[in-house]
């Protein structure tokens, strides 16, 4: 569950769909699934499942949001719930947390059982500003600006 930072909306998400709720009318405003179908075939064995591993609303937009599924990371438009920006095998491993950065548009940062930290600049998801690597022993369940 995340509220978002500026607007009555609450975005969840459960094994295979993503719901935004507004808040002062008290029900679903849109409702869609994200699809995670291309990647059954290359399921990691840290997080074997179908499940969105974690979501987070973008600051500065109030209709989109990064969701993360095992190695992939993607922002979603609201609107349409469609998929505007997608990096496959964003680490190594399964990613456990996504997060913007509430200062800088178009940051955001992930971090993975991979024991990474990576910063991503989402003009260009070819490959990560930084990445903050060997702090870590085990892996690395949560991470915010």
């Amino acid at each position: 569950i995340k509220w978002h930072s500026s607007q009555d909306r609450l975005l969840t998400s459960d094994s295979k769909c993503c719901s935004v709720w507004n808040i002062g009318e008290g029900k679903v405003v849109s409702h869609g699934s994200i699809s995670f179908a291309s990647l059954k075939a290359h399921k990691s064995a840290s997080n074997p499942s179908d499940i969105v591993g974690n979501i987070s609303w973008d600051p500065h937009s109030e209709n989109s949001f990064a969701a993360v599924h095992d190695t992939t990371l993607q922002i979603v438009d609201t609107r349409e719930f469609d998929i505007s920006s997608k990096r496959s095998h964003a680490h190594s491993e399964s990613i456990r947390d996504v997060d913007y950065n509430p200062n800088k548009p178009l940051m955001l940062l992930t971090a993975g059982n991979d024991r990474k930290i990576k910063f991503w600049d989402l003009r260009n998801l070819k490959h990560p500003v930084r990445t903050l690597s060997n702090g870590h022993s085990h892996w690395i369940w949560s991470a915010k600006y």
